[in-house]
């Protein structure tokens, strides 16, 4: 991931600068995740697999699992997630 694409990604979280190339992390078997240290803090990208997301269910799939990490968030249960855009390019 180039920082270009990482720009556009987090411009919904006002981030204005990527101060270091985003940079592959592990943490994901069928996706990807890059780590973006940008002006407004250090981020954790999924792009997620084209194959994966293109079945019919694999969308409202992404969307339930990460309001289920929400709502356990929300009662005091540990759990990270995602801050939810969409953006299409």
């Amino acid at each position: 991931m180039d920082k270009n694409l990482a720009l556009k990604v987090l411009s919904f979280m006002n981030v204005c600068k990527i101060i270091i190339t985003p940079r592959e992390i592990s943490g994901g078997l069928l996706h990807k995740m890059y780590k973006v240290e940008a002006d407004q803090g250090i981020y954790a990208i999924k792009q997620l697999n084209e194959e994966i997301i293109s079945r019919p269910e694999a969308p409202n799939n992404y969307i339930l699992s990460e309001k289920f990490a929400s709502y356990s968030e929300s009662n005091n249960i540990n759990a990270i997630c995602a801050k939810y855009n969409k953006v299409t390019f």
